[in-house]
């Protein structure tokens, strides 16, 4: 298991001004929540860490890019928190903006033939309720990461496995998102996975998988 250590920037932007540039230009574009000073120890799961310059949630892709264009644009630094888990923020907190995908946490059939089913999951969903939601309805394949914490996002990232099986056993594509707002899609051929890590490029953020799964027999 790998946990990310997370350190203040060393100089704090000018935020009052940040503030009144996000607010007065992409206001409106912008659909989500956002939070100025926010204690990052809310949001880990070991619940340590201090206050985010800018703290933001996302609703939609459009809003997320509309944040990651505006950050790049203004030089802040990014960090993306999917369920918080393995990673450790500095008690100065976080000098820039950080994004929570919590909000990106629809599942949906996608195609659904007589002895498999496929699912398009977003990034944000918890990896149990995944779990769960497959189980209860006899789909087969990643049963064996029960007790794992974390996102879909952040078990494809590190490749979560247990038990023989591991999440790219089921993963087909993804769809990803670059810090300047770039959006792609990643066929199964263009990325690899090994031991607890994948080869999704450091600076893409993964927005939702195409998922494949056996139906229990």
């Amino acid at each position: 298991m790998c946990t990310k250590l997370v350190n203040a920037s060393l100089k704090r932007q000018g935020m009052s001004d940040i503030r009144e540039s996000f607010n007065n230009e992409i206001g409106t574009d912008f659909r989500g929540e956002i939070m100025y000073g926010e204690m990052l120890s809310g949001h880990t799961s070991i619940a340590v860490g201090g206050p985010a310059d800018m703290y933001v949630l996302p609703y939609d892709a459009v809003s997320l890019k509309t944040c990651l264009m505006f950050a790049n644009d203004r030089g802040l630094a990014v960090l993306v928190l999917g369920g918080g888990t393995n990673v450790i923020v500095d008690d100065n907190g976080y000098r820039g903006m950080v994004i929570s995908l919590k909000h990106f946490n629809m599942i949906k059939t996608t195609d659904d033939p007589d002895e498999r089913v496929d699912l398009f999951v977003e990034t944000g969903v918890p990896l149990q309720r995944l779990i769960n939601y497959c189980v209860e309805r006899g789909y087969a394949g990643i049963e064996g990461l029960t007790g794992i914490p974390g996102t879909v996002g952040g078990a494809i990232i590190g490749n979560s496995g247990s038990f023989g099986q591991e999440i790219r056993d089921v993963v087909e594509s993804i769809v990803v998102i670059n810090l300047s707002g770039m959006i792609k899609r990643l066929e199964r051929d263009e990325f690899s996975f090994g031991y607890r890590r994948s080869s999704v490029e450091q600076g893409l953020i993964i927005l939702s998988a195409n998922m494949r799964f056996k139906k229990s027999e």
